[in-house]
């Protein structure tokens, strides 16, 4: 170091000792940032605090109407945004049609009436919307995109989720576009929700089902079970699982951690495993975030979300939180890059499993 202060030049190390000086005050500076980016985060989230709930069907709009109450109930700050679009032919200008669905009398005006008197009556803030479109599926983004306090929105699927039906469909590309998180309920029936189950994962996806399966059972007033599934074959140790499980569930749902029941299962086959808890428990919600395919044109929510919703004998809640495509992508490639910490859980579509007996810690 003598050596190199001999030879170099006075500005060389002007510089050097410059650069060294300003690294030592980014260095000193990166945790209050990292608080003030935090901060700034939490009030953008505070901020964000609507449901949108497209409505256009008047067999899903009593579902979801009613999942909608049961979530707004469960927050003071959340109010409930009911949309319903018109598709108008391109000839005809938007803003004569958007004039004539406002004046006039039409099935859609008094579906929204509907909804909207229900939500009053049962205390839960709410708003109708009623537009006129070129696109259902763009419509319902725009909305949303036009609306800085939406946080979710939630949708209805009826019929079987196959891979036609689902692409190209208006809520695949609401659940591929939106710019926020998105529910889809696969109706079996809401009226009477007393027990609910979230499947626990080690995504952003599974975070999110859980704070909504939270709110559920709050809101509802139902009983709440987090469950995750552990490798059938090698060595598990229970208790540390279960540590983290109910570790993730504080974190999540804080406060009404203690009233939520945690389980471990083993076996391989995350569907076939639900299915059979389901018929064991009796459960009447699932709630399971997408799995890491949620992105292809053929897939709602990716294969495992898809085949519980397709074959549960209950209603299935799923969801997708939102992340910012450059952060999804650095997530996803971490995630194969990282060596697993356990065998992935899971089979592919279609492949046949059954769990073998209920090994679950309580």
């Amino acid at each position: 170091c003598v050596l190199m202060e001999v030879f170099i030049e006075p500005r060389a190390l002007a510089l050097g000792g410059g650069l060294l000086a300003l690294g030592l005050i980014v260095y000193q500076l990166r945790r209050p940032v990292a608080e003030a980016i935090e901060a700034v985060a939490r009030t953008v989230e505070a901020a964000r605090h609507e449901i949108l709930v497209p409505v256009a069907n008047p067999l899903t709009a009593q579902s979801l109407t009613k999942m909608a109450l049961i979530l707004g109930r469960a927050r003071e700050d959340v109010s409930v945004v009911a949309l319903t679009l018109v598709k108008i032919p391109k000839t005809t200008p938007l803003a004569l049609a958007q004039e004539l669905l406002e004046r006039r009398e039409s099935e859609p005006k008094a579906l929204l009436k509907q909804v909207a008197d229900y939500v009053h009556e049962e205390g839960v803030p709410v708003r109708t919307l009623l537009r006129a479109t070129r696109s259902i599926s763009a419509g319902i983004l725009s909305v949303a995109e036009a609306r800085s306090g939406v946080r979710l929105i939630l949708m209805g699927w009826r019929g079987q989720l196959t891979t036609q039906r689902v692409a190209g469909s208006v809520v695949k590309d609401v659940v591929r576009g939106a710019g926020c998180n998105v529910a889809v309920l696969r109706d079996r029936g809401v009226d009477d929700v007393r027990r609910v189950l979230v499947l626990m994962g080690g995504g952003p996806h599974a975070r999110l089902a859980l704070r909504l399966a939270g709110d559920v059972a709050r809101g509802g007033g139902a009983q709440l079970t987090a469950l995750r599934f552990v490798p059938e074959e090698g060595e598990v140790d229970m208790g540390v699982e279960m540590d983290a499980l109910r570790q993730t569930v504080e974190d999540v749902l804080g406060e009404v951690a203690d009233a939520v029941t945690t389980r471990l299962v083993r076996g391989d086959s995350l569907v076939f495993g639900t299915l059979a808890e389901v018929k064991a428990k009796g459960y009447d919600l699932i709630v399971v975030g997408a799995s890491e395919e949620w992105f292809l044109k053929h897939m709602l929510f990716g294969s495992i979300p898809d085949q519980i919703a397709e074959k549960a004998p209950c209603s299935v809640l799923m969801v997708r939180r939102y992340e910012p495509s450059g952060v999804s992508w650095l997530r996803r490639t971490f995630k194969r890059l990282s060596p697993p910490s356990s065998p992935p859980m899971g089979r592919k579509e279609g492949e046949q499993g059954e769990v073998r007996g209920d090994r679950s810690v309580q």
